[in-house]
């Protein structure tokens, strides 16, 4: 868990709903966008997603999350967070593209990782 999560403050009655339908397994939720927490509250594993984009805030654990379900067995799931660091690890490129399309990055930040990237990005290209 990177913030609080945000939740309603009015209880709606859709958590009980879901629960006594008795074949929920699992809910998953957005909108936090940094958390990627599960917990199992009742019986029922939920779930929080991060962000994916480049126009909210966070960092480059944003990602997606990934769920598998079994045709078979309904009753189980496998599910993963995608991030961009995971896609892109320690690579400079990647790194830079990050800088100048995040709107967390400063204006200098992203002015300077721009320079970089096309001056990389020219030295490249002219190598080979």
């Amino acid at each position: 868990m990177h913030e609080s999560p945000c939740p309603s403050n009015t209880n709606s009655g859709q958590f009980d709903t879901i629960k006594n339908q008795g074949d929920v397994v699992a809910m998953f939720f957005g909108h936090d966008h940094v958390n990627t927490f599960e917990v199992n509250y009742q019986g029922i594993d939920l779930v929080a997603t991060p962000g994916v984009g480049f126009a909210s805030y966070g960092d480059e654990l944003r990602g997606v999350r990934l769920i598998t379900i079994h045709e078979s067995d309904t009753s189980t799931y496998e599910t993963q967070v995608i991030t961009y660091q995971s896609l892109y690890g320690d690579d400079l490129m990647a790194s830079l593209r990050f800088d100048m399309m995040a709107n967390e990055t400063n204006l200098w930040t992203k002015i300077w990782s721009t320079v970089v990237y096309y001056t990389l990005k020219a030295l490249y290209s002219f190598a080979s």
